[in-house]
């Protein structure tokens, strides 16, 4: 038997245990002997929150890939830079022969592009603090961000640096040679493909995600 006073009157009573203190009422007062249970903190439900209700879509949550949309763009942008050369050939005749050699050399520096592309992601991993790596981890950056989050602003600094480089350097180039054969048209033609390939890749990737609904 233990001896425990009441809380709430002071009177003392004889328990068998302190679990049964905890139940058992003052004879004097009525109240428990180890004083009034504290309420529990769950907090209630309100009565319009719904079980099957979705919960709100982050703001920057990414939307779904859509490959269908994605091989659409290749698709066609590939068909493009192919009909592309091939009007240049056609309009041999009718277009001066430097610009001729201009558009082709542009199409023919789309050759690099993986070049650079690659190069500066290892320069990105293997020497991070040099310059072509801060470059290389800035553009891919952008370049991933945009494809994920759907931001087309972002690619402007990627595309200027892996694609457009490139293209002046070799336009320019292009542009002064006295004659144009068939491996140039090869060369312009894979590039063009190269070209096509990557522009309606991008369009395809940004125009196939499907954001999730608010």
């Amino acid at each position: 038997m233990i001896e425990v006073t009441c809380q709430t009157c002071g009177t003392k009573a004889g328990v068998q245990s302190l679990l049964a203190a905890a139940q058992q009422p003052c004879g004097r007062c009525g109240q428990l002997l180890m004083g009034a249970l504290e309420r529990g903190s769950r907090t209630v439900r309100p009565p319009e929150f719904a079980e099957d209700a979705a919960p709100p879509a982050w703001p920057d949550a990414p939307g779904r890939d859509n490959p269908a949309a994605l091989w659409v763009g290749i698709f066609l942008g590939a068909v493009a830079g192919v009909a592309l050369v091939v009007a240049v050939h056609k309009l041999g005749p009718v277009l001066p022969l430097h610009v001729r050699g201009a558009v082709l050399g542009a199409l023919t520096g789309v050759i690099l592009t993986p070049v650079l592309a690659i190069s500066s992601f290892l320069s990105m991993l293997i020497l991070p603090f040099s310059i072509e790596g801060i470059l290389g981890d800035s553009l891919w950056t952008r370049l991933a961000r945009a494809l994920h989050y759907r931001e087309p602003g972002l690619l402007v600094l990627p595309l200027s640096v892996y694609v457009g480089l490139p293209m002046l350097v070799c336009g320019l180039g292009g542009s002064r040679v006295d004659r144009l054969e068939g491996p140039a048209l090869v060369a312009a033609g894979l590039g063009a493909v190269m070209l096509g390939t990557v522009l309606g890749g991008v369009v395809g990737a940004l125009a196939g995600k499907a954001r999730r609904p608010a």
